[in-house]
């Protein structure tokens, strides 16, 4: 099974699949590439949906410890994961 997730960042926008066993370390180590922000530098934001501008991160906890999963996170279907 895989989380179909939009991912935004500055400079790009687009949607992916990622599974939710995956952690929040190897998800912003995907994200470099894809964002060109490096992943010491990445802060991630969840919101429901793109063009939804009520942040659901719960603030100093939510996708910044690296070892979580998206599951444990709550990371759900369809969701914008926002990289700055």
């Amino acid at each position: 099974m895989s989380l179909n997730i939009f991912i935004s960042s500055p400079d790009t926008f687009s949607e992916r699949r990622f599974d939710p066993h995956l952690t929040v370390g190897a998800l912003k180590a995907k994200l470099e590439p894809i964002t060109g922000i490096p992943v010491l530098a990445q802060v991630l934001r969840r919101f429901p949906s793109p063009d939804d501008v009520k942040d659901v991160t719960v603030p100093g906890v939510g996708l910044q410890d690296d070892a979580r999963t998206l599951e444990e996170e709550g990371v759900r279907e369809w969701e914008c994961i926002s990289v700055s």
